[in-house]
């Protein structure tokens, strides 16, 4: 499954950005450094990549299907955005037929 997390999001601007803003390059390092330790700490082998785009301020999670228990990708929004419940923030994307290489 594709699924998406829209940054543009009031609600997720304010909880990444905070009431004081910094500048829009530090944002992004720190969403960044975020997505890299989610992409870390995931031992799903489901989870096929995590696409950061800032023209569009979304992040896209590529998960393959899997027959045993794996993450389920509210999982890793709430750990990306720090939202308890991300899932008006989100959409499914598309279906993902095959691994990523």
């Amino acid at each position: 499954m594709v699924y998406s997390i829209d940054l543009g999001n009031q609600k997720v601007s304010d909880v990444l950005h905070g009431e004081k803003r910094k500048n829009v390059a530090e944002d992004w390092k720190n969403i960044q450094k975020k997505v890299e330790a989610v992409l870390k700490e995931t031992e799903s082998d489901a989870l096929q990549k995590i696409y950061l785009d800032r023209k569009v301020k979304k992040i896209t999670l590529y998960l393959s299907y899997s027959s045993q228990k794996s993450v389920r990708p509210q999982d890793i929004a709430v750990n990306i955005t720090g939202l308890k419940n991300p899932a008006f923030i989100m959409a499914r994307e598309g279906v993902l037929f095959k691994s990523i290489d």
